[in-house]
């Protein structure tokens, strides 16, 4: 089979063409991987940051959990206190009313 010139040419411009299609598709697919691995790069990062808010929350939690509990402890040692306080109190007034 022979070609003429013509139709050569126009082989030879549909080859380009079709080379030039296949470019410009990788091009765009290019593209579209990029977005995608930026867009999966965003997510790790918001995961991680979830996660290090998360550990601080925790660490939060539970320093606010051994506040709590000081404050119980502190809170029973000055109940304790009040109530011995008291007991002086009724004693030193008794003491006082039997010498009056």
């Amino acid at each position: 089979i022979v070609l003429s010139k013509e139709d050569t040419i126009n082989n030879n411009k549909l080859f380009n063409e079709k080379k030039k299609k296949k470019k410009e598709y990788y091009k765009e697919l290019e593209d579209e991987y990029c977005k995608l691995r930026f867009e999966q790069i965003e997510l790790i990062a918001l995961a991680d940051q979830r996660k290090l808010e998360k550990k601080r929350s925790n660490a939060l939690s539970v320093s606010l959990e051994d506040e709590i509990s000081i404050c119980k402890d502190n809170n029973e040692q000055l109940q304790r206190r009040i109530t011995s306080l008291k007991n002086k109190k009724e004693e030193l007034k008794r003491k006082n009313d039997r010498i009056h």
